[in-house]
């Protein structure tokens, strides 16, 4: 493929998406750095993003409950487990953003 810009050739790379497992097939100028991403395989990522997030839009009420004598805690819900695809054992990080907020990542 040659830039549109500069009108070098360009060389085949392999774009990963944050959040998609399958990757798009891109082209990228070596000399100015213009990039740009194969039609047929960047439509398949993006189908792959709606398709999950269509299928984990989760809004949902989750009663706290008493481990033991001064810890709490709470399950996560199925839905939240088959939307995450969350693992036992898996290690997941807290931070208290505020009084009423608390965010919870994976690496």
């Amino acid at each position: 493929m040659i830039c549109k810009k500069c009108k070098k050739r360009m060389k085949e790379i392999k774009v990963n998406v944050e959040g998609a497992k399958l990757s798009s097939k891109a082209f990228e100028c070596s000399k100015c750095g213009d990039l740009q991403f194969d039609r047929e395989s960047g439509l398949k990522v993006v189908k792959e993003l709606e398709k999950k997030k269509k299928a984990c839009p989760l809004n949902m009420e989750q009663k706290i409950t008493k481990l033991s004598y001064d810890r709490l805690g709470f399950y996560f819900n199925k839905d939240i487990v088959r939307c995450l695809d969350l693992k036992p054992g898996e290690k997941v990080y807290l931070t208290v953003l505020d009084k009423n907020n608390l965010l919870i990542n994976r690496n």
